[in-house]
């Protein structure tokens, strides 16, 4: 038999996840992997750092909840998802790059200074991009009840996030940040809605006909 590939959203993840626990299989998980002789399930991102079964049961009893901050210079989208449904969205853009030379105003300030016009009219939107960042999030008040942030952007920019704005809400040091291990291109609407679908989806991979066996009481109630 050929291996058999299903991709899950991560409402039919956790659903997969319940009936693992109750086939009282007893299963180990390494690097967000359970892999058994019948089967291997690749466990959605956002359960990547778990590594015994009882702690991923618990998790997947829970609703679980994801802020996404994804950011380049000029150029940011906000997202925040609940069970890995997108709930709020917002994409950021502000005019930071010089002209010609395609330098981000920031490393050029940097470098050069600030004394001309255009340079300081670019830093002023660079100060409004940044501040927009946590106003938005704190707009939403889902920062308290949020359990993992999921974030994409260069190391030059951290300063800038977390320490320029007027009112910063993000801290640098939240234990819930965790890097997305992904390419990622300009940050927009459609680039969210990837990265949000990605980190919650979940990849089955049945080996043999009794691994078949084994998950088509699982597969038929997800037909219904």
């Amino acid at each position: 038999m050929l291996q058999t590939r299903y991709s899950f959203n991560f409402s039919e993840s956790k659903a997969l996840i319940d009936y693992l626990k109750s086939s009282g299989k007893e299963f180990s998980i390494e690097s967000g992997t359970i892999n058994h002789s019948l089967f291997q399930l690749k466990l959605p991102f956002c359960f990547k750092q778990i590594t015994r079964a009882e702690n991923l049961y618990a998790e997947a009893e829970k609703a679980q909840t994801a802020l996404f901050l994804l950011v380049q210079s000029g150029s940011a989208a906000l997202g925040y998802s609940n069970n890995g449904e997108l709930i709020h969205h917002k994409v950021i853009k502000k005019y930071m790059i010089r002209k010609k030379q395609g330098k981000a105003q920031l490393k050029h300030l940097n470098a050069k200074g600030k004394s001309r016009l255009g340079s300081r009219i670019r830093l002023q939107q660079a100060d409004k991009f940044f501040n927009e960042i946590h106003e938005k999030i704190e707009e939403w008040g889902v920062l308290a009840d949020t359990q993992q942030i999921f974030f994409s952007y260069a190391k030059t920019l951290i300063p800038f996030i977390y320490e320029t704005p007027d009112r910063p809400i993000l801290k640098k040091d939240d234990p819930r940040l965790f890097k997305l291990p992904f390419d990622l291109e300009e940050p927009n609407f459609k680039t969210l809605q990837f990265m949000n679908k990605t980190v919650h989806k979940s990849i089955l991979i049945i080996e043999n006909e009794m691994g078949k066996d084994f998950f088509n009481p699982f597969l038929q109630q997800l037909n219904k």
